[in-house]
């Protein structure tokens, strides 16, 4: 078993808190030690990069509503990060352009407001929400919005992320709703689980927490996830000492 000390903020990231519940030991290795692994560069992971990286600099510039302007970046992003003279580079550009369009597309008619870091009290613990956007609906409904290049999973509403969104944006807005966008499937998942799923999942994310403080991070063993997990070949093992939480 390694200690783990807390750090001086003592909040957890919500989307690596998320991830505490697929495995333990993969984000004891992940975000605590920083064993990320190298994600094996195709080029399909290359055309999917360029994407997020547009998103990324869209958020950053307040330009998610100028399709000239996404595309125009992820040209630039392409010619530095993307699969230059690859046999399929054209389609996987196409791809790519094809999904920020689906971006574009997903952010029109809305006001698009600045992301501010949110905060969720767990009984042991505080975790930082950060919703890849929020924007406003000409109703005044405000939108927190997790954004990913796929397509929305069976399990979607599941994902303990969605919890924190739903617990940050209660105490912060007054009207708001939740949204999986996902851009290759092109669509716009409303996330609403019922009052009992939400108490669910907070109390096991409250034992998450409490877990992480006194270092325990048990292997859950599956033989279809682990033989795709980067820290395979040294799982279990555990380094001697302790780790300090940022």
């Amino acid at each position: 078993m390694t200690c783990v000390a807390g750090g001086a903020s003592g909040a957890i990231d919500a989307d690596q808190l998320s991830r505490f519940d697929r495995c333990p030991r993969r984000f004891l290795y992940t975000y605590l030690l920083g064993l990320a692994g190298r994600q094996r560069e195709t080029p399909f992971v290359k055309a999917h990069d360029c994407v997020y990286e547009t998103i990324r600099a869209a958020k950053e510039h307040d330009k998610a509503g100028d399709k000239d302007w996404l595309l125009r970046q992820l040209q630039s992003t392409w010619k530095e990060r993307g699969p230059l003279d690859h046999a399929y580079e054209n389609d996987y550009r196409r791809i790519a352009e094809q999904t920020v369009s689906n971006f574009h597309a997903a952010c029109e008619g809305l006001d698009i407001e600045k992301v501010e870091a949110l905060a969720v009290d767990l009984i042991h613990g505080k975790v930082e929400v950060n919703p890849d956007q929020v924007a406003r609906r000409g109703d005044g409904t405000i939108l927190l919005r997790r954004i990913r290049t796929g397509k929305v999973s069976e399990d979607e509403e599941d994902e303990w992320i969605y919890t924190f969104y739903h617990a940050a944006a209660s105490k912060r807005y007054g009207r708001y709703e939740v949204e999986a966008v996902h851009l290759t499937g092109n669509t716009r998942t409303r996330i609403a689980p019922s009052a009992r799923k939400m108490k669910n999942r907070m109390e096991k994310a409250g034992a998450a927490a409490v877990s992480i403080r006194a270092g325990v991070f048990p292997p859950l063993p599956d033989s279809f996830s682990c033989p795709r997990c980067p820290h395979f070949f040294y799982c279990p093992s555990l380094p001697e000492g302790a780790v300090q939480l940022p």
